[in-house]
């Protein structure tokens, strides 16, 4: 494994909408207030990424299991971290599509109710910004990351 870095990234997605943080919703009841609000409007998906990688070597000897209660970033590590956005913009539905959805339970233990995979594709009207973001891993952001953080390593190793 000699030239490939060790990373952690870590992923959250929290979802906004009219200046509060809608959680998961508690039962079917909530699901269904929560998608009715929505209606007709914009939800703001927001994911925090944090990448964690070597500055100097490719080498990472930090255990995982000794994380658990960790807070600061090790020596010779960096911390990359960023935001990324999108906007959901529902569209109208019937009372047939969202009994449907909530019997499904793609809703269960997402924030606002929001599931984008499957049924819950039929309620949005428009997306902007990142599809993946919206479940909750923005993948081409991350991606250029990590294209960053190995060519900076990759540097570093050709400096030695």
């Amino acid at each position: 494994m000699n030239g490939i870095p060790k990373i952690i990234i870590s992923a959250d997605t929290i979802v906004s909408f009219e200046g509060r943080i809608i959680e998961k919703p508690f039962d079917r009841e909530d699901a269904r207030r929560m998608l009715r609000e929505f209606e007709g409007k914009k939800v703001t998906v927001l994911t925090g990424v944090a990448i964690l990688y070597a500055e100097h070597s490719f080498s990472f000897d930090f255990h995982a299991n000794s994380c658990s209660n960790y807070q600061h970033v090790p020596p010779d590590y960096i911390m990359d971290s960023f935001v990324e956005e999108s906007v959901i913009e529902f569209g109208h539905y019937d009372d047939f599509l969202l009994e449907a959805y909530l019997k499904s339970n793609e809703w269960c233990d997402k924030s606002g109710a929001i599931g984008y995979q499957e049924i819950g594709l039929l309620f949005f009207k428009g997306l902007e910004g990142c599809y993946a973001n919206v479940v909750g891993f923005p993948l081409y952001t991350i991606f250029r990351k990590l294209r960053e953080v190995i060519g900076k390593n990759m540097k570093n190793q050709e400096n030695k």
